[in-house]
């Protein structure tokens, strides 16, 4: 088997060029990673948040000297101002911090007698709500500028339904007192509350043009958003991801898009493998998927704060984790031509894309590759030459494979799906299940995880008599439940006498289902027994495992319905690892119980 090396250069965090992405009125540049961003990463903890012992040395080398701290600057010159977000975790450690390196954290971030902050206070956004556009190569007067923060304020309380309820305080400042970057630090109340927040602005932001001026006050503005919802203890130590990610997309949705944004796209769209852990304003891409998929952010990004991982993502998406990560997977393949999972878009994205081509010949051929927790593996596919193209994902949460004109289908780990190449069809003997007609063209396939472990995408050319030997597993298989309720009652005691189909369903792209409709008799009195499991499977082709099984089941006895006794014997039978052999149109398979036994239950194939 060959292994696709290429990929492993591309897609598992090294910074090379990617294809050249086009920004807004100029021509085409080499998009590569942000040097800048991938160092920040390598400076946050197993969280994901900015260490404040590590901010303090970034303020001591950025901005000015702090007493007793070592001074931190990056190795890259071209990495962009990293002041502002020192400077905020700094600001919220302060009542941890020793006294003079607080003094002069709060001389840096608070104004000085002879500043003037404009004052935003709640509910005047609504009252004050006028133009929020910027014009560019002036600082804006003071009633002009506050008009434009009032109505940020408005416009975003409309998007979220959050009323803002801290003061915004907004001032304009040399770049030499900030760093050179937008900052956004609390002013705390009692009790870890937070009563206003304080915007610093560097004069040097009103150069840019008018869109990324007003998407970097929206983005600050965004923190007051982040302030207001959470108390400072849960953004203590809060993922970069989050809090920068969050505010990064806001900005840029909020002005449908700006060039400022295009070196963050790049990172996120050429380092598919980057721990979620090490992203900080590069998140945006995940924010966008969310927002592709039918999420609405502005509406769930508040309710992240204070969570990690899995589920401040379930919590983005209002789904699953799993789902999640398949659609991040697929968007970043870039092939439209595709359907719409399997392109990314976004306010300010470029045109970067990182995913290889896998082409597949007369020897199968892998990617594979260890990723991290929200890691991803995309790949392109070219196939040509054979009858039947076969695309195994390994490892894991969730995958997917698309091939023109015969759609997309999703995968669980183990699962594959085959597509037929020739004109002529691919249809296997019997009531087997078809494989879809491909189109000419390119294909796609990708896999993403959920936890850190090694995943795969396998191809294969195949023809239509190995398709149909290698696929015997898939389709549907049947008994009279009668008989598994025999196995199983050994070890269960005596179960209801009941008849009925059972019928286990095993489809190619590696799910499962099982259950049954059932009469069922105890002593004298008859009723209906239903129960249903779905699941995931992996197919050896010598054993099948089976995951992440749900389900139940019931009994309806005289109009009352109760829990079907045994039923956790029908989980057991379904969650092991069972061997099992094919003989024609017989399925028979065994499975460890947990006494030791090894119940054998044998099916036949449902024509």
């Amino acid at each position: 088997m060959l292994l696709l090396a290429v990929l492993l250069a591309a897609a598992s965090g090294c910074t090379g060029a990617g294809t050249k992405p086009t920004r807004s009125g100029g021509d085409p540049v080499e998009a590569r990673p942000d040097p800048g961003l991938l160092a920040l990463g390598e400076l946050l903890d197993a969280r994901g948040a900015l260490p404040v012992e590590q901010a303090l040395r970034m303020v001591a080398g950025l901005v000015e000297p702090l007493p007793g701290v070592e001074p931190w600057t990056p190795a890259d010159t071209t990495a962009p101002p990293m002041a502002g977000l020192a400077l905020r975790t700094a600001a919220q450690a302060l009542p941890t911090l020793d006294a003079p390196v607080a003094d002069r954290i709060r001389a840096i971030v608070e104004p000085s007698a002879d500043e003037e902050e404009l004052v935003v206070r709640p509910g005047q956004g609504l009252a004050r709500r006028g133009s929020t556009t910027v014009a560019p190569d002036t600082v804006p007067p003071n009633e002009e500028l506050t008009g434009v923060v009032a109505g940020i304020v408005a416009d975003i309380e409309e998007r979220t339904g959050h009323r803002l309820r801290l003061t915004v305080r907004v001032r304009t400042v040399a770049d030499a007192r900030t760093g050179g970057d937008a900052l956004t630090t609390p002013v705390a109340g009692g009790g870890g509350t937070t009563r206003a927040c304080r915007i610093a602005l560097p004069r040097t932001l009103f150069g840019a043009d008018a869109s990324s001026i007003t998407s970097t006050i929206a983005h600050e503005v965004w923190h007051c958003f982040q302030y207001d919802a959470a108390p400072l203890r849960n953004l203590d130590g809060a993922p970069l991801w989050i809090i920068e990610g969050q505010a990064e997309w806001a900005g840029e949705a909020y002005v449908g898009g700006s060039p400022s944004s295009a070196a963050r796209w790049d990172t996120w769209l050429l380092q598919p493998a980057r721990a979620l852990t090490t992203r900080s304003y590069d998140a945006i891409g995940l924010y966008a998927v969310a927002a592709a998929t039918g999420a609405d952010p502005w509406r769930t990004m508040l309710p992240m704060l204070g969570r990690r991982g899995a589920r401040a993502v379930e919590t983005l998406f209002d789904r699953s984790a799993t789902e999640a990560v398949r659609r991040v997977a697929t968007s970043l393949v870039r092939s439209p031509e595709l359907g719409e999972v399997w392109e990314s878009r976004g306010p300010g994205i470029t045109g970067s894309r990182v995913a290889p081509v896998l082409t597949v010949a007369a020897e199968p051929v892998e990617a594979r590759m260890r990723v991290p927790a929200f890691g991803a593996l995309p790949i392109r596919i070219n196939a040509s030459g054979g009858e039947v193209l076969r695309v195994t994902v390994e490892g894991g949460a969730a995958g997917a494979v698309a091939m023109p004109l015969a759609g997309t289908v999703e995968l669980a780990p183990g699962g594959h799906a085959m597509f037929c190449l020739t004109e002529e069809g691919c249809a296997c003997p019997g009531a087997r299940p078809g494989t879809p007609q491909a189109g000419a063209g390119e294909g796609a396939a990708a896999v993403g995880a959920t936890t850190a472990g090694e995943v795969a995408l396998v191809a294969e050319l195949l023809t239509v008599e190995e398709m149909c030997e290698s696929s015997g597993l898939v389709g549907e298989w049947v008994t009279d439940v009668a008989n598994v309720m025999r196995v199983l009652s050994a070890e269960y005691g005596t179960m209801p006498s009941c008849r009925g189909p059972w019928v286990a369903t095993f489809t190619a792209d590696g799910r499962f289902t099982a259950g049954y409709e059932a009469s069922c008799r105890i002593a004298d009195v008859t009723g209906r027994a239903t129960a249903r499991f779905t699941g995931n499977y992996t197919d050896t082709g010598r054993t099948f495992t089976l995951s992440d099984v749900v389900g139940d089941g019931s009994m309806t006895l005289n109009g009352r319905t109760m829990p079907l006794p045994g039923v956790d014997g029908f989980r057991t039978a379904l969650g092991n690892t069972a061997d099992y052999g094919i003989d024609g149109d017989t399925l028979t398979y065994s499975f460890a119980a947990p006494d030791g036994s090894k119940p054998t239950i044998v099916l036949t194939r449902r024509s």
